[in-house]
């Protein structure tokens, strides 16, 4: 359990969630500014990558939001097997109980990997498509704004 809980720590110290904050706030603009587009008649497939784009704006706070509960239930999870651990070696509460807490603890280790792999796949999810959409973005407000410098 506890090689699990490290290798979930290191994984979240990865995370900056400075960076991904600015970038969050930088994707909101960018959405502020497509709202301006909503009004025009544009492309089927512009409209398309504008979805996209925002599909990934809705998805960043929910990273950020698993994130925090992935390394707040980790860091709970760590200490309580800590000082289980440390309660097994004193010969400190009832000795007969212990399989029985280590089995609540392998069932909580359980549900914290499957978060954690919902948060990784969320944030790899986003890695993935963001960039891709935000190419599509910047063209689209790239070819608008040459059509309205021509008009």
């Amino acid at each position: 359990m506890e090689k699990k809980l490290t290798e979930f720590k290191s994984e979240l110290e990865t995370f900056d969630g400075v960076a991904w904050q600015e970038r969050m706030d930088a994707v909101n603009a960018t959405i502020e500014i497509l709202k301006q587009l909503e009004s025009d008649t544009i492309p089927l497939e512009d409209a398309y990558q504008m979805d996209t784009y925002r599909i990934q704006q809705k998805a960043m706070p929910i990273v950020l939001s698993m994130h925090a509960t992935c390394s707040n239930s980790t860091e709970k999870m760590d200490k309580r097997l800590k000082q289980l651990k440390s309660d097994i070696k004193a010969g400190r509460g009832e000795r007969h109980k212990y399989n029985r807490y280590l089995f609540k603890e392998e069932a909580q280790l359980r549900k914290l990997e499957k978060r954690f792999t919902y948060y990784v796949n969320r944030l790899d999810q986003v890695e993935t498509d963001l960039p891709l959409a935000e190419k599509e973005v910047e063209r689209i407000l790239n070819e608008r704004n040459l059509t309205e410098e021509v008009q």
